[in-house]
């Protein structure tokens, strides 16, 4: 027999999934505005990756506005799902971070990265997330 979900279980899913997308398009508006503060020089050419990865060791800022961008869109996608849907607990907002932190990591693994990179960026996607959650948990209790 088909074991079909619960309202509720689509509802917290769907709100988790609402949340990611809006958390990921926060991510992309911030890298973008990030490419505009560290653009990437005419001489690198993106289509050798060697080029681009010299780039990345040698530009420290503009990794830093990833960590930064990549926290940002942690904490809204956190929040927001705990807005739309009131009964979510921390542990659902460690699932968006977990999605998140994958998506950054498969990136991160397709074109080299500094190690220091690495390490800080498992501090922006699931302690962010559940930092947007706890923020909206506790402004709904009060």
């Amino acid at each position: 027999m088909l074991n079909i979900p619960s309202e509720q279980t689509l509802w917290k899913t769907a709100a988790i999934g609402f949340g990611l997308i809006v958390g990921v398009a926060v991510v992309f508006v911030m890298q973008y505005l990030n490419l505009l503060l560290y653009p990437v020089p005419d001489s690198v050419d993106l289509n050798h990756q060697e080029e681009y990865v010299n780039f990345i060791y040698s530009n420290h800022a503009y990794l830093l506005g990833i960590i930064i961008s990549n926290a940002a869109g942690s904490l809204v996608a956190g929040g927001l799902a705990k807005i739309i849907r009131h009964d979510l607990t921390n542990f659902h907002s460690f699932i968006a971070g977990f999605i998140l932190m994958a998506l950054g990591y498969i990136n991160y693994f397709m074109i080299s990265h500094p190690g220091w990179f690495l390490f800080l960026s498992l501090f922006a996607y699931i302690p962010f997330t559940w930092l947007g959650f706890v923020i909206v948990d506790k402004r709904l209790r009060n």
